[in-house]
């Protein structure tokens, strides 16, 4: 009852303060990837314990060794707990919202020969690490792209449409927000079609062993969803093309979205006396 009690107050008491100081925290839009490459530490700990000190909030973290994904130098393991900063001011981006007894994904810099972290880089619920994340974590995946590949996009949650620039656009791409053939990372635009982040929840980004170039290196789940957002994107854009399935238009979003999809694919069966199976084709919507 009073470990319950301590992480409510905890939640409650800080999650008041991010409320406040969070809105003038502005951090550039990365992928997970980037954040782990711009890391000197990854690993998963469980929060066990804070206080402040000369302006900070320092945490006291009880770190899972078997899951050290970067920084091994770092983590005392003759320590019980590790002690990370984060900063009470909200123009320095600190993150002191993190919950008693709860388990996170722990990203962040060296500074000082402290361990800081802020809203910039990759602290997350461990629950809320995908099966895709956890294999490029757990194999290296992430850390063996570092010094290979650059992933672009919009810089801010205000700049929805760069990659509609003309020199990201790929002739299967039909959105212009995203690409499988650069790495390119829109995942605002994602959001605000109710689509999940593609690239966030399933892909990495690696050089192309045939061309050189950088592509998103996909598995079914990421086939599925991107084509899926496509869809989705196509439909909110009647002149614009899509590549849509019978399968893919179940899956859309709302009762309308659906049934305008299922319209479109029978109509265009009708008109080129295409069979039951339309694979991947351009279907005006």
């Amino acid at each position: 009852m009073e470990k319950l009690l301590v992480a409510a107050v905890m939640a409650f008491t800080l999650g008041i303060m991010v409320t406040v100081e969070a809105d003038r925290c502005l951090c550039p839009v990365k992928h997970p990837q980037q954040k782990f490459c711009n890391s000197d530490f990854v690993f998963v700990a469980t929060v066990r314990g804070a206080q402040e000190a000369n302006g900070y909030l320092v945490y006291d973290l009880k770190v899972s060794h078997e899951k050290v994904f970067k920084g091994e130098e770092f983590v005392d393991r003759a320590q019980k707990y590790i002690k990370v900063f984060t900063s009470y001011n909200g123009l320095l981006c600190g993150r002191p919202n993190l919950v008693y007894l709860e388990k996170y994904l722990i990203s962040g810099v060296m500074v000082n020969d402290h361990m800081e972290i802020s809203y910039c880089d990759w602290v997350t619920e461990w629950e809320n690490i995908t099966p895709s994340q956890l294999k490029y974590l757990k194999r290296g995946t992430y850390a063996n792209q570092c010094d290979s590949c650059t992933i672009g996009g919009v810089y801010s949650a205000h700049n929805l449409d760069m990659n509609e620039n003309i020199n990201t656009y790929h002739e299967s791409q039909l959105s212009g927000k995203w690409s499988r053939h650069g790495c390119t990372y829109n995942p605002v635009a994602s959001v605000m079609f109710m689509n999940e982040d593609c690239e966030t929840q399933y892909a990495y980004c690696a050089q192309d062993v045939i061309t050189g170039s950088c592509v998103w290196k996909s598995n079914d789940e990421y086939n599925e969803c991107f084509n899926i957002r496509e869809a989705t994107w196509a439909l909110h854009h009647p002149k614009q093309f899509a590549f849509t399935r019978v399968r893919q238009c179940r899956e859309l979003t709302s009762r309308r979205l659906k049934k305008r999809c299922l319209k479109s694919v029978l109509n265009y069966k009708r008109s080129t006396g295409a069979g039951s199976a339309i694979g991947e084709r351009r279907i005006p919507i």
